[in-house]
């Protein structure tokens, strides 16, 4: 069976209902089932996905066979899906996931074993994206190249105009179009984390600073989760804010909000969970009022409650065990913790000496103020998004961490001189690539400017290239690039599938019957 393509086989599926919440300006567009395209021998039908950028055909055969399918929009001969099912049966699905919305394709099935049965054609048109999802201009170094294909992320409306809280996560292409879209529940906002996991083919997503945020599993081709908190030990009385993840053992982590006090003040901590969705079992449960009892988090003295604005975790596996590091934006600190029993191993904070990477000592500014996006890279080495509160200049930093001398050395870091106070993220492509998002709050004041994601090159510090948003007053809080072959496996943006829809073009482009 060809690797990228979803398939099943000996099961009709029924056709599930375009149910999304999407606001009134959205055009739904969906055609729903065709009814089956009999052509004697071969019987097609086509079938709604969970949102019109996703649709399946069901095909019916005469005899065991593989499939496989190609549509081609008709006003675009270059937007080219294929999808194929090798495995001998009498009834396949094939799944077009990554559709352009307001697009009509003409889709052709053939069987590779059997040329001597007939091609068919069936017409696919796929409905509009809701009105109020932007687009993106994006612009690539020809002489670099992107790093992958498909740019996932956490979008808001509106920035921090009114109270709706209602946050979308979007899938923008090569060329800015959007081929997916999920629109998250009320009041959820946009400080979340969403990750795709291949090996699930399913985004986990948590945050918002909402009860509703919780650690969410979202099968691509369901339409409605596998999972949404139910083994979570307190589901519905959690604030989750800003990052949620899925483990590699399959076990979820969750950020909270959770309150703490000294003398007689009480005001805003954190709290990290990590839990197995299938036993319930709690196998991490650290509270920021342990951390503060032991003398490592500083005491609210008044203002701002959010005292620690906890907004990142990274996990990694380490040979000393299982190792949680914890970004607290507002005590511009980073908490080292044992993953097994939660006893904080080291504070990492402005107290340690800052080295440049000729050796050279910093000045304490120099530590990052307030980090957004960390991400381990090794047992000692993270990439930071920086916002440089106080010096007003945002940096996408490399750190590398001595805890015996406790010193921070400076490996790599890049600015292009904007200042971006609140969000963002990180995240390493290759060994040389880093891709940056800058979030953008004007409502939160940052100086004038946009949305953007920026892949940096390292060893020469341009820009590879760059997806920008249109709207000052919108938020891009997060994001995630993929590889064309790794998500919706079957676009154009996947070589493998272009490849062998290529050799199967003989058969795709012969007459079909009508």
């Amino acid at each position: 069976m060809w690797w990228w393509l979803a398939c099943t086989s000996g099961e009709t599926r029924v056709a599930p209902t375009d149910t999304e919440d999407v606001d009134d300006t959205a055009a739904i567009g969906a055609t729903g089932d065709t009814g089956p395209t009999d052509v004697g021998a071969l019987a097609v039908t086509v079938l709604d996905g969970p949102i019109h950028t996703q649709r399946s055909l069901r095909v019916e055969l005469p005899v065991d066979a593989g499939v496989a399918g190609r549509c081609v929009s008709v006003d675009d001969p270059a937007e080219v899906l294929f999808a194929e099912s090798a495995a001998p049966a009498h009834e396949h699905e094939l799944r077009f996931g990554g559709l352009l919305p307001d697009t009509t394709y003409e889709c052709r099935v053939v069987l590779p074993e059997h040329p001597e049965i007939a091609t068919t054609t069936v017409p696919l048109v796929v409905g509009e994206r809701p009105a109020v999802l932007p687009e993106a201009l994006v612009s690539t170094d020809p002489a670099l190249g992107m790093t992958g294909a498909f740019t996932l992320g956490s979008w808001y409306d509106e920035g921090c105009q009114g109270d709706t809280r209602q946050a979308w996560l979007i899938l923008w292409d090569p060329e800015g179009r959007i081929r997916w879209w999920k629109q998250l529940p009320e009041k959820v906002g946009v400080d979340v984390e969403a990750l795709y996991h291949p090996d699930i083919d399913a985004i986990v997503w948590g945050g918002g600073g909402s009860v509703s945020g919780v650690i969410t599993i979202e099968p691509l081709w369901d339409t409605s989760p596998s999972y949404a908190g139910e083994q979570h030990p307190d589901p519905d009385h959690s604030l989750f804010h800003h990052d949620a993840t899925r483990l590699p053992d399959g076990t979820l982590l969750t950020l909270e909000a959770d309150p703490i006090s000294l003398g007689g003040d009480t005001w805003i901590g954190f709290r990290v969970r990590r839990h197995d969705p299938i036993s319930g079992e709690l196998l991490l449960d650290l509270r920021s009022q342990t951390v503060l009892d032991d003398g490592q988090l500083t005491p609210w003295h008044g203002g701002n409650p959010d005292a620690y604005h906890a907004n990142a975790i990274s996990w990694r596996s380490t040979a000393d065990g299982p190792r949680l590091f914890l970004s607290l934006c507002a005590e511009r600190a980073i908490l080292v913790i044992d993953g097994t029993d939660g006893e904080l191993l080291m504070r990492v904070d402005d107290t340690w000496e800052v080295h440049d990477a000729d050796g050279s000592v910093l000045p304490a500014h120099q530590f990052p103020q307030c980090q957004h996006g960390i991400e381990l890279l090794d047992d000692h080495t993270l990439l930071v998004y920086d916002n440089g509160r106080n010096r007003k200049e945002t940096r996408a930093e490399r750190l590398r961490l001595d805890e015996v001398q406790q010193t921070i050395t400076r490996e790599w870091w890049w600015s292009d001189g904007r200042f971006e106070g609140n969000g963002g993220d990180i995240d390493p492509l290759t060994e040389d690539r880093v891709l940056t998002t800058f979030s953008h709050m004007e409502c939160l004041g940052s100086p004038p400017g946009l949305n953007e994601v920026v892949e940096v090159d390292v060893p020469t510090g341009r820009i590879a290239s760059r997806l920008t948003l249109p709207e000052s007053d919108d938020i891009l809080y997060r994001s995630q690039r993929y590889d064309g072959c790794e998500l919706f496996g079957g676009t154009r943006y996947c070589g493998a599938a272009m490849a062998r829809a290529d050799a199967l073009a003989a058969l795709f482009d012969r007459e079909a019957v009508p």
